[in-house]
């Protein structure tokens, strides 16, 4: 394998990008210490608050994976340096007591105290593994530059994928959140991905022109066109690109609608109070603007890159037969812009409905959060990258790293909460690993949208049904 970039040997290129991926890891590392919900200050980037007593920190602890050796001397949470911030606090006027307490965002719990940098040198070193095997494979047998080129966006977009979901998966357990500063520039980049390289989506979405799934079409505007002959709205241009532009737009506004504070307590205030409390929360949230002009901007985008594929097409060999479309266009031959995104667009949708429905099936029949709403998050931005097949596969294979890390995790903590979002990622990094075999061993139950609506409507019927059955056993145990 040879670098087609600089003639380099395969060795020396592998050398390369595993010391990007270290520097990628850092910066995770950085993220992971600086959006979780406690900040524990153990990243070598971050400086103490002012007036804080806090080790000592060498510019070499900031080189990835053997800083982290370096920085194994320091202990945080030390009692002379508890000591010192008493003596500080005292000087100041404050109360005994109050260094140690000064000292808290310092401190790790359990037996981090003592090995909190083995965790990020673990990160670093396997992450950058991970980059580099995949690029490997990736690039393997490349012949031409186009392929390179191809390749090369392939891993790329792995790559910002793998990090997301390794940004997600140690904040999610430390604290048993998934950050919004991980979640909202992640859909944003996932669906960026689509529109501009509509070869990542390896399998597109096989749009239904009849309920069996018997005749289908890759071209989104094919299907807006049959919907709109099916629905008396006709096939002109501007029907098809009004019903393309309104279905993406509409699941943009459900993901950014879905990540505002939704508290809504009408049983207990009624529905006016609660209506003037829900919009006094949206007003006063720090994310409220943010994720409006993130919509707003989004918005733009998608009308920009309907009207400019549609504008392109030509329609004249769009012909009914019947009620179902069965003719071909120019856009049956490469998959467009707009159906690259749009197949972005149902699976992040896809993604994220499914843990909803879990969560809201959870809650019925356990009368607890089954699911929390970061898991929501986690799987719509995994299924804007890999589509809403990948994001399925993810689904069902994560409980298999669930029960396995549940298993170990009883010898060595007691702890009942599991966070779900790192099996999720680990079900999608799975699923890149062997995509072709998964689509190719599920391309018929894919294909068959009568057999996945059935499959939803009893798995989800059986998994309530489950639930309740496992709250009822409990409840008899407790009074038994």
């Amino acid at each position: 394998m040879l670098n087609w970039i600089t003639g380099t040997p395969g060795a020396a290129q592998a050398v390369v990008v595993f010391l990007f991926g270290t520097i990628l890891a850092a910066a995770a590392n950085y993220f992971v210490d600086r959006f979780g919900w406690t900040s524990r200050y153990r990243s070598p980037w971050r400086r103490f608050p002012d007036g804080a007593v806090g080790p000592k920190r060498r510019w070499t602890a900031r080189i990835p994976v053997v800083g982290w050796l370096e920085t194994a001397r320091l202990r945080l949470g030390k009692a002379e340096n508890v000591a010192k911030n008493e003596k500080t606090a005292r000087k100041r006027g404050g109360k005994s007591g109050d260094g140690a307490t000064a000292f808290d965002f310092a401190t790790i719990p359990g037996w981090e105290s003592r090995f909190f940098w083995a965790r990020p040198l673990v990160v670093e070193a396997f992450f950058a593994a991970l980059l580099t095997w995949r690029f490997c494979v990736l690039t393997d047998g490349v012949a031409t530059e186009a392929e390179a080129g191809r390749a090369l966006v392939f891993w790329g977009a792995e790559t910002v994928l793998y990090w997301l979901a390794l940004c997600m998966t140690l904040v999610d357990f430390d604290d048993y959140i998934i950050p919004d500063a991980a979640v909202i520039p992640g859909a944003v980049v996932g669906l960026t991905l689509a529109a501009v390289f509509p070869f990542l989506t390896v399998a597109p979405v096989a749009w239904p022109l009849d309920l069996t799934g018997a005749a289908t079409t890759n071209d989104v505007f094919l299907f807006a066109a049959f919907c709109g002959e099916s629905w008396g709205l006709g096939s002109s241009l501007g029907v098809v690109r009004g019903l393309v532009f309104a279905g993406i737009a509409a699941i943009w506004t459900f993901w950014s609608f879905a990540l505002l504070e939704r508290r809504f307590p009408a049983r207990r205030l009624g529905v006016r109070k609660a209506a003037a409390v829900f919009c006094r929360r949206l007003r006063r949230s720090p994310l409220t603007p943010i994720l409006a002009a993130v919509w707003a901007f989004g918005l733009i985008g998608i009308a920009v890159v309907v009207w400019k594929d549609a504008s392109a097409a030509t329609f004249a060999e769009i012909e009914p037969t019947g009620n179902a479309f069965l003719g071909r266009t120019a856009f049956d031959r490469a998959l467009s812009s707009s159906g690259a995104l749009a197949n972005a667009a149902f699976g992040l949708f896809v993604g994220a409905t499914i843990i909803w429905a879990v969560r809201i099936i959870g809650r019925s029949a356990l009368g607890v959060e089954a699911m929390g709403f970061g898991d929501v998050a986690a799987l719509g931005v995994i299924g804007a990258f890999i589509g809403w097949q990948g994001a399925v596969v993810a689904f069902f294979v994560a409980p298999f790293f669930g029960l396995v890390f549940g298993f170990l995790r009883r010898f060595s903590d007691k702890t009942p909460e599991i966070p779900y979002g790192p099996f999720l990622c680990g079900g999608a990094v799975l699923y890149l690993a062997r995509r072709e075999q998964f689509d190719a061993y599920l391309a018929p139950f894919f294909g068959d949208p009568l057999f996945l609506a059935g499959l939803a409507v009893v798995g989800f019927a059986l998994l309530w049904a489950l639930l309740a059955a496992l709250r009822r056993a409990k409840s008899w145990a407790r009074q038994g």
